[in-house]
């Protein structure tokens, strides 16, 4: 296994100068400084901001610019933590947030999920389409569609 210390190849590190990334050196460097987690439409996102913050000890601040979301250092575990465990947050990554966020889905929408294990883009698109709407989820594998079903039941979608 290749240390994250390890350096860059150097033409990659060239690349990353041309787009003035001078500090991209190493696999290190890389990796992400925070994870996301998101809020459903029933909790206060300020309240669970607060809350997440306290029992882990973390900055925890609103996404300005991906509607219920929250972000905090990327070691922050959120396992075991009282809004977590208590199904006021789940963790989900910001691209699939932006990417369900985009479709605009509203109350009484039909939606198709294509390759929907997880299941977390599932959990924000059924919110959105609501109790008039349809939201349908598919995967080709079993598994990870019995994941899917968890989360959503997990969190009464």
């Amino acid at each position: 296994p290749t240390s994250i210390a390890a350096p860059l190849p150097n033409s990659l590190q060239k690349w990353y100068r041309a787009q003035q990334q001078q500090n991209i050196t190493t696999l290190s460097d890389l990796a992400p400084a925070y994870r996301y987690a998101r809020v459903p439409a029933r909790e206060d996102v300020d309240d669970v901001a607060r809350a997440l913050g306290a029992a882990t000890g973390a900055r925890v601040e609103a996404v300005t610019w991906l509607p219920r979301f929250l972000r905090l250092p990327a070691a922050t575990p959120l396992k075991n933590a009282a809004p977590y465990e208590e199904r006021r947050v789940f963790a989900m990554d910001a691209a699939s947030g932006f990417a369900a966020n985009a479709l605009g889905v509203e109350p009484g929408d039909v939606v198709l999920d294509l390759c929907a294990a997880p299941g977390a883009k599932l959990l924000c698109l059924a919110e959105a389409a609501g109790a008039s709407g349809v939201v349908y989820g598919v995967d080709c594998s079993a598994p990870r569609l019995a994941v899917a079903r968890k989360l959503l039941d997990a969190h009464h979608a």
